[in-house]
């Protein structure tokens, strides 16, 4: 299931954090989230936040904070990796810990998709081929990062989750 189809249809696809923090649901709603290497994440939660970029021709990049109802967070993001995107996602107890396992996750980037750089004894059109998937995964990992930033500045805004000073 494509990760924005499992998000609750009030929402809007490209919807910037702002606007869903402001006027998103306030309703909680079971929501599934893919993740890599497990089964899908189940949660009853509702969309705090969302950064996401169109890239033409190549699956869009997110990054979405949700809220869960029984308490913590759901981390759902792209997963950058060779010359393609998957989905995945996290939980995390409060905001801080979000942060610091998204965070985690940025820096492990890489800066070479998979199989690069090509072999001593590629052919000129594999190598033109690698320089082109070079690009577009370089311009896709700038993007994912400006995303990711501009998620955390918007994640560490975010009251819930964070002690409240008692007068």
């Amino acid at each position: 299931m494509d990760l924005p189809s499992a998000h609750s249809t009030a929402e809007t696809r490209g919807a910037t954090a702002a606007s869903a923090c402001r006027s998103g649901p306030l309703e909680f709603n079971q929501q599934s989230f893919p993740r890599e290497g497990g089964s899908p994440l189940r949660a009853l939660c509702r969309l705090v936040s969302r950064r996401s970029a169109a890239t033409p021709g190549q699956p869009d990049l997110f990054v979405d904070l949700w809220l869960r109802k029984r308490g913590g967070f759901v981390i759902a993001h792209s997963l950058l990796g060779g010359c393609g995107t998957k989905k995945t996602a996290t939980g995390a107890k409060d905001i801080e810990e979000a942060m610091s396992v998204f965070e985690g996750y940025c820096r492990t980037l890489s800066t070479l998709p998979a199989g690069h750089p090509p072999g001593p004894m590629a052919c000129a059109s594999e190598l033109a081929e690698a320089i082109i998937e070079l690009a577009r995964f370089r311009d896709r990992r700038r993007i994912f990062l400006g995303l990711a930033g501009e998620a955390l500045d918007d994640w560490q805004a975010y009251p819930a989750g964070r002690p409240q000073a008692s007068s």
